[in-house]
């Protein structure tokens, strides 16, 4: 989900997103048009499309064989990596925060990591680390983790 917008992938956001600008602000950007190359983006790194919103003191994204394969983001020491999108149009965005957010495009899987916290639907989950597999649509919460279900809202 997080960078694969921004390299032409599929995403689980809605499926407008994909259509819209991509905005990226940042002190630097490095893009290796190598089929194995690393892509860059230093300092201050605000990136934006649809309803994709990421914050974040460094991405690095690698690809193999031209196909983005994995991301990894990072905050800074008093900023964590944020990310916000609109993953289903009936429920709340998706929403997180951690110290490095590793996301596996292959494997469609999430790895927050420092002081991470996850929200899908009408869950959240805090803790050391937080494991989210969109393929099987799974979270796994360690080290420390609190766990909260809101009810859902009422339908007028």
């Amino acid at each position: 989900m997080l960078l694969c917008t921004l390299l032409g992938m599929p995403v689980e956001g809605l499926p407008d997103d994909a259509a819209q600008p991509l905005s990226i602000d940042a002190d630097s950007v490095t893009y290796d048009d190598d089929p194995d190359g690393i892509i860059e983006l230093l300092g201050n790194v605000k990136l934006q499309q649809g309803t994709l919103h990421i914050t974040a003191e460094r991405i690095s994204a690698t690809k193999r064989d031209d196909k983005l394969n994995r991301v990894l983001a990072t905050g800074a020491d008093d900023e964590p990596v944020r990310f916000q999108q609109q993953v289903d149009a009936e429920e709340p965005p998706a929403r997180g925060r951690a110290q490095t957010i590793d996301y596996s495009i292959e494997q469609e899987r999430a790895k927050l990591t420092g002081d991470a916290f996850l929200a899908v639907g009408q869950r959240e989950y805090n803790g050391g680390t937080i494991v989210w597999d969109m393929k099987e649509n799974r979270v796994d919460c360690q080290a420390g983790c609190q766990f909260t279900e809101h009810p859902p809202k009422p339908v007028d």
